[in-house]
């Protein structure tokens, strides 16, 4: 097993694309660390002794063949950026993840992620989340207590109904949602006053809930591929919107209720 550099006092260690299937013995002793990077290796597991890493801010072990994560895992309470993407076997998250107060970035992309857990919504200072290209079928409801949470990825899932509590997301720019099952969204979409970017493409959606009116700042509006036949009449109105994307939903023609949006210069695809 190849070992890891002697201990220089450094904080960052990186040991990325090293063909490594287990992590080196002494790494759990250099509890000085901030940033570990062992990503592009063929780790399947991660040992307990990682919780030794207190002061880790940055944990980067994406594209691997991690099948679990140990629940010391959630020791490491100082860590900001946490990156699991891409690890294809890996089919769940320990709830322990939930005593990551200081989390701001969660990279689970790319995996087989069948549910996301419910301490998920104690990660108070999380502001991205990727959790597309996954198995999940549902979101919990716990993720409307992410009150920082700017950008939100959960796209390509199996996801058909989402959380009321999703409209709670107040400081929320971005919303991928693209390649599910959806037949509805919220009701009360329009609380999401901050959104951007709203990507619904790849759905089963025959509707919109009025409220989308409502997303004064929203800039790009993805619609492609679903079953919509009308729109509501507030999307005319979005003083904001550059780009609206109508694609294969069987439109023929820009309809004549969008000409205001047409007059300003937003771009929009039949």
């Amino acid at each position: 097993m190849t070992s890891a550099p002697p201990h220089d006092g450094e904080t960052t260690l990186d040991l990325s694309g090293r063909g490594l299937s287990e992590v080196p013995a002494d790494v759990w002793e250099r509890t000085a660390l901030r940033r570990l990077f062992l990503g592009h290796n063929r780790l399947a597991a991660l040992p307990g002794e990682i919780g030794r890493l207190g002061r880790l801010e940055g944990l980067y072990v994406h594209d691997n063949e991690l099948v679990s994560l140990p629940a010391e895992l959630g020791a490491l309470t100082a860590l900001r950026v946490l990156d699991l993407s891409h690890n294809a076997p890996l089919r769940t998250l320990p709830e322990e993840i939930g005593a990551l107060g200081r989390l701001e970035f969660l990279y689970t992309a790319d995996q087989s992620l069948e549910h996301l857990p419910r301490s998920l919504g104690t990660l108070g200072s999380l502001r991205y989340l990727n959790a597309g290209q996954n198995r999940l079928a549902s979101v919990p409801d716990e993720i409307g207590s992410l009150a920082l949470l700017q950008e939100l990825r959960l796209q390509g899932n199996r996801i058909r109904a989402l959380p009321p509590s999703l409209t709670h997301l107040a400081g929320l720019r971005e919303l991928h949602l693209d390649h599910n099952e959806l037949e509805d969204v919220p009701e009360d979409l329009g609380a999401l006053a901050e959104l951007r970017t709203l990507s619904l493409r790849g759905n089963r959606l025959t509707r919109l809930p009025d409220s989308v009116g409502a997303l004064g700042r929203l800039h790009s509006l993805d619609l492609r591929a679903n079953r919509i036949a009308t729109l509501p009449p507030g999307v005319a109105r979005l003083p904001a919107l550059e780009r609206l994307d109508l694609r294969w939903n069987g439109w023929e023609e820009v309809p004549a209720s969008l000409d205001p949006l047409v007059e300003r210069g937003c771009r929009i695809y039949v």
